[in-house]
């Protein structure tokens, strides 16, 4: 067997064109092993919105921009998918107040100021019944907040000063 290898080395390396023709092979086709190892496509939104990661979780969101869809937010929707999320988009930097008026399911609200998460509020209940329905203000400037299911800032470990990204 040693000989056949040595026998082998010595064509590869004493033939200029085998020699030629096995380089050009690696050039050609080692490139091909890195193809697909970029930013993986995880399709188009469903709500028309767009896709955001924080912490290495991509949530589909949907985008609220005008001030009617902002008042509206959530309210008496029966929830919401598993890494899905509404986020509200801003145009100023200001503190931000919301409310669980006429929610059916819990909540957890981050507020993101130029791409970094500056606040967080979590494990929001839905009202019940006539209950006094609680408002909640961002201890921070804020131009983005983004709602999910209570218990994802827990369970993504999601903290202040993580980085945001947003692929609209």
């Amino acid at each position: 067997m040693r000989m056949i290898c040595e026998f082998c080395m010595r064509i590869i390396f004493e033939n200029n064109y085998i020699r030629r023709v096995l380089i050009s092979l690696v050039l050609i086709f080692c490139p091909l092993l890195f193809v697909g190892c970029g930013k993986v496509d995880v399709g188009t939104p469903r709500h028309g919105g767009a896709f955001l990661t924080v912490r290495e979780t991509i949530f589909e969101v949907e985008v609220v921009d005008s001030l009617d869809k902002q008042i509206r937010g959530l309210s008496g929707r029966e929830n919401l998918e598993e890494n899905e999320g509404m986020l509200f988009v801003y145009n100023t930097s200001e503190t931000r107040s919301f409310w669980m008026k006429d929610m059916k399911f819990g909540l957890d609200i981050i507020f993101i100021d130029n791409e970094v998460v500056v606040d967080l509020v979590e494990g929001l209940s839905a009202p019940v019944g006539e209950e006094e329905i609680m408002g909640y203000t961002s201890k921070e400037t804020s131009d983005m907040v983004l709602e999910v299911n209570a218990g994802v800032v827990r369970d993504y470990g999601i903290e202040v000063g993580d980085r945001v990204d947003i692929l609209w």
